[in-house]
C-alpha cells in the first residue's frame, strides 16, 4: 500500500514538474497583439451589429479581465515528446531511477499522459490574437461583401491601429458605405404559362418591390417564396434552381436604380445525353390510396385482402381492417381533384405521426398512365405494436424525506376502440424515510 502511495506521489510531482517546464511558454509571441476590435460606420461605433461577427481578427476572450484561454495555449509545448525525453536525460540516472521505481511501462505511460495533457492545453486554449496583415485584408473584404449584399456597391473599408500598451493595439475598421442602390423596374421572363398565371395572381406577397433597397437576402427570400408557392399550387416537380434573377448594375456608380428581371425556366432534364426542357404543369390528385401493413398477419407483404372505400380514399389492409375508416381518413389533408400541395403532404405526415399508432409514414406520388397531369397519392402505414410496457426507478431527496425510492410502471394500449386512440395507464409508488 505504501509503495503504491509513493508511486502516486512521484507521478504527481513529475506531472507538476512537466507542467512547470512547459510554463516556459514556447508558444508565447513577441509580435503585436490585438486586444480589441472596433468597427465604425462612418463615425458611428457598431457594437451589436452582425458585421462584428464576420471579421477574421478577433481578440482573445477574457474571463474576469484575464485571457485564460490564451494563457493555457501559451503554457503548452510545441513538442511534448521531445520535452519529456529532454527532461528524463537532463540529470544522470534519472531515467534509470524512474524505471526502477515505476517500471519502464509506467514511464512510457507517463509520457503519454504528458502528451495528452499538452494537447488538452492547446485544444482548450486559444492562440494569441496576432496583428496579421493577411487577416486584416480578409476582414476588409468580408466587410465589403457584407455591405454589397446590402446594396452598397461603392463601399470603402479602411483600417487603423491605436497602441494602448507596448505591443498591444486596438484594431479599428472604418466603413464608408456611400449611397445605397435600389430596385427600379421588375420584369419577368417565364417559360411556362401555368407558372406565369400562378405568379401573376400572387405578386402582392413579393419580397422585392420597386424602390426597395437592393439587398441580396430579399432575393433569397423571394426565391424561397416562389418555390413554396408553386409547390403548393400543383407544380409537384418544381425545382428551386429554375428561378434566376438578372440585374443590370451601372458600373460607373452614377445610376443607383437597378432594373431586375425574374427568370423562371422550364425543368431541365438529360435524356439520351441531351439536355431537354420539360414545361412545368399543374397536377391534380386523382387517386388517394392508403396501405396498412398489419405486422401480426402471416400473409405475403404484397397481398392486401381487405379493401374499404371512404371519403374518396381507398384503404387496403393485410387481413381485416382494424381501424375505423374515419379515424384514418379524417387527418389526410390531401384531397381528390385538388392540385398537388407540399403543405397538404406535410400536414398528413404530421397527423399520422401525432397519432402515435404508426411508425413514420411514407407518402409517395406517381403519375397516372394515360392521364394528363393526374397524380396518385399512396400512403403507407405500418402499425406499432398494440401493447407497450415500461418501468422506471427514481431516487429522491427533499426537506420532507431524507431518502426516497420511487418505482413505477406504465402500460400503453393503442387503437383501443378502433379509432387510433392511445390509452396509457401509469402507476407509481414511493417509499421514503
Amino acid at each position: 500500500m505504501y509503495r503504491t502511495l509513493a508511486k502516486l506521489i512521484i507521478l504527481l510531482l513529475i506531472a507538476l514538474t512537466l507542467v512547470s517546464c512547459s510554463g516556459t511558454r514556447a508558444f508565447r509571441t513577441e509580435k503585436v497583439l490585438i486586444i480589441k476590435n472596433e468597427i465604425y460606420h462612418e463615425s458611428e461605433l457598431l457594437k451589436n451589429d452582425p458585421v462584428n461577427f464576420i471579421i477574421t481578427t478577433p481578440e482573445n476572450k477574457k474571463f474576469l479581465g484575464f485571457p485564460i484561454k490564451k494563457i493555457l495555449y501559451e503554457t503548452a509545448h510545441p513538442d511534448p515528446k521531445k520535452q519529456f525525453e529532454f527532461w528524463l536525460d537532463k540529470k544522470e540516472k534519472r531515467r534509470n531511477r524512474l524505471q526502477k521505481w515505476l517500471s519502464p511501462k509506467q514511464v512510457l505511460a507517463l509520457e503519454n499522459y504528458g502528451v495528452k495533457f499538452n494537447d488538452w492545453l492547446k485544444n482548450t486554449g486559444e492562440p494569441p490574437a496576432i496583428l496579421d496583415t493577411l487577416k486584416i485584408n480578409s476582414s476588409k473584404k468580408r466587410i465589403q461583401q457584407y455591405y454589397k449584399n446590402l446594396g452598397y456597391y461603392n463601399v470603402v473599408v479602411l483600417h487603423d491601429t491605436l497602441e494602448v500598451k507596448a505591443k498591444q493595439v486596438i484594431l479599428k475598421y472604418q466603413i464608408y458605405p456611400d449611397k445605397q442602390y435600389e430596385i427600379d423596374s421588375i420584369k419577368t421572363n417565364i417559360d411556362s404559362q401555368q407558372i406565369a398565371d400562378i405568379y401573376t395572381l400572387n405578386t402582392a406577397g413579393s419580397e422585392i418591390k420597386k424602390g426597395d433597397a437592393f439587398e441580396i437576402n430579399k432575393f433569397e427570400r423571394e426565391r424561397e417564396r416562389l418555390f413554396t408557392l408553386f409547390r403548393n399550387n400543383g407544380i409537384y416537380n418544381f425545382q428551386q434552381n429554375s428561378i434566376q434573377f438578372t440585374a443590370a448594375i451601372d458600373s460607373t456608380g452614377k445610376d443607383l436604380k437597378i432594373p431586375v428581371t425574374i427568370e423562371i425556366q422550364d425543368l431541365q432534364q438529360r435524356i439520351n445525353d441531351l439536355s431537354t426542357k420539360i414545361p412545368y404543369k399543374s397536377y391534380n390528385v386523382k387517386q388517394i390510396e392508403v396501405f396498412i401493413d398489419n405486422l401480426n398477419t402471416q400473409l405475403n407483404a404484397d397481398q392486401y385482402t381487405d379493401t374499404v372505400q371512404f371519403n374518396n380514399i381507398t384503404l387496403y389492409s393485410k387481413g381485416k381492417l382494424k381501424y375505423r375508416p374515419q379515424a384514418i381518413t379524417s387527418g389526410i389533408a390531401i384531397k381528390k381533384d385538388y392540385p398537388y400541395s407540399d403543405l397538404d403532404r406535410t400536414l398528413t405526415y404530421r397527423y399520422f405521426t401525432n397519432l402515435k399508432n404508426f411508425k413514420y409514414p411514407s407518402i409517395n406520388y406517381s403519375l397516372l398512365p394515360e392521364e394528363n397531369e393526374q397524380l396518385k397519392a399512396s400512403i403507407f402505414l405500418t402499425p406499432r405494436e398494440r401493447f407497450s410496457l415500461g418501468f422506471d426507478l427514481d431516487f429522491s431527496h427533499s426537506n420532507i424525506q431524507d431518502f426516497g425510492i420511487g418505482l413505477g410502471g406504465g402500460l400503453g394500449i393503442r387503437n383501443v376502440f378502433k379509432g387510433a386512440e392511445s390509452l396509457e395507464l401509469n402507476i407509481k409508488n414511493t417509499l421514503g424515510a
